[in-house]
């Protein structure tokens, strides 16, 4: 199947992340096998996504690279991208290791997954605090290397950033903590 001359100029031209989800787009480029920039913007962040043959071979968000930046950008629920098509894959360092099918698969399992948490976590750039209740806590480790970030001052997108951590897997780790009442809403 060949990309119609509608989709081609939609995603060269720029399209909107709240119209068509990332995982779509990487998808799309996958499946019909594009070589280019995938370049990405939010209003906090720009990032970008190298495609050759439709494998993604390198990816940059911010201070996330490779799969955890391919993975951050799944929870960007607003932004903007393009497409540009090139021929050369010789200055993109490759530093994406997975495959692009099993990408899409986890992307898609990851976007189920936080997609039930968006009535509390709407926006990367919540912020949230500690509750100090003075009884003990049981946390997973998961949740307790976000935990020290949750500080009432630092988003869900600069946690991310800061640990060098995928921003869903931020995001399941603060709805945890949310939910056993350790933090709240700031």
């Amino acid at each position: 199947m060949n990309l119609s001359n509608q989709t081609r100029e939609y995603i060269t031209k720029g399209f909107d992340l709240s119209e068509t989800g990332m995982e779509h787009i990487i998808d799309l480029l996958n499946k019909e096998r594009l070589t280019g920039l995938l370049k990405m913007e939010d209003d906090r962040e720009k990032g970008e996504i190298y495609f050759c043959n439709g494998n993604i071979i390198h990816a940059k968000l911010g201070e996330l690279e490779g799969e955890r930046a391919v993975l951050s950008f799944i929870a960007w629920l607003h932004g903007r991208g393009k497409f540009i098509d090139t021929e050369s894959s010789e200055k993109f360092k490759k530093n994406v290791t997975y495959d692009t099918p099993f990408l899409i698969e986890t992307m898609n399992k990851e976007l189920e997954e936080i997609s039930k948490m968006k009535d509390l976590i709407y926006s990367l750039d919540l912020i949230f605090e500690v509750i100090n209740t003075g009884k003990p806590m049981y946390i997973k480790t998961a949740e307790l290397t976000v935990l020290p970030w949750v500080d009432g001052k630092t988003s869900i997108r600069e946690i991310g950033q800061v640990m060098g951590r995928e921003y869903t897997g931020v995001i399941k780790s603060i709805y945890k903590l949310y939910k056993e009442n350790i933090i709240c809403k700031r």
